[in-house]
């Protein structure tokens, strides 16, 4: 290997109030280095892309603030993601659908546990709107926020409100394409996150009766992200 490549190492171990928990759990605090290696050896570090405290039981990351303020930091770093992301998505065909914006309050309602008011959703749309990064840029910044669980829960709430109205356009198969790479998520590693989601493609409704079981935890494969 050689080049820029990304490492999480762990800073710190401890015991934190987790919001998802709701309890006193195990933590690490995580931080995401990227390194310039040659022969497979890091050299030096380029830059540190982020840090997050790390649940050992739900696995949800949060920043660092949670610790002395679990208030201020009360949603997990991919749910905030999550948001942008799926707005994106609605976006990327360029036409606004309601089955798509109906979609952004279930799932939101399903990986938060609180509703998200229709004026929220024109909010976000908005702002994503007038968000003038480019996806993977907006993904780089991320990186340093979530770990693999929350990838693969980032891109497989994309992908559900972007089969919400029963289409998958070329522009929004693009697009989870460059969230998944800016992610550093591989193609494989992208058909195991999704697989389960694809047999949706034409039956809309469904996306959205079957969202509890389709947002369960899914794993990255190793090598994967």
């Amino acid at each position: 290997m050689w080049g820029p490549n990304d490492i999480t190492e762990t800073a710190g171990e401890g015991w934190f109030w987790c919001p998802t928990c709701r309890d006193q759990t195990r933590c690490r605090h995580q931080v995401v280095m990227r390194w310039f290696f040659a022969a497979d050896r890091a050299i030096f570090p380029i830059k540190t892309l982020g840090e997050y405290i790390e649940c050992s039981d739900c696995e949800n990351t949060f920043d660092p603030e949670v610790i002395s303020d679990p208030g201020h930091a009360g949603q997990a770093n991919f749910q905030k993601a999550a948001r942008h992301l799926m707005a994106k998505m609605v976006l990327a065909d360029g036409d606004v659908q309601q089955q798509e914006q109906r979609a952004m309050q279930t799932i939101h309602l399903m990986v938060t546990g609180a509703m998200l008011p229709p004026e929220e959703v024109a909010e976000e749309l908005v702002m994503a709107k007038a968000d003038n990064r480019s996806i993977s840029q907006y993904c780089q910044d991320v990186l340093g926020q979530v770990n693999g669980p929350g990838k693969a829960q980032l891109i497989r709430a994309a992908l559900m409100v972007a089969l919400a109205d029963g289409e998958y356009h070329d522009d929004e198969r693009a697009l989870l394409h460059e969230i998944a790479t800016a992610l550093q998520v591989d193609d494989e590693a992208l058909d195991t996150i999704t697989g389960d989601l694809m047999m949706f493609t034409d039956r809309t409704e469904e996306v959205l009766v079957e969202a509890p079981t389709l947002l369960a935890p899914a794993e990255i494969p190793e090598g994967g992200g």
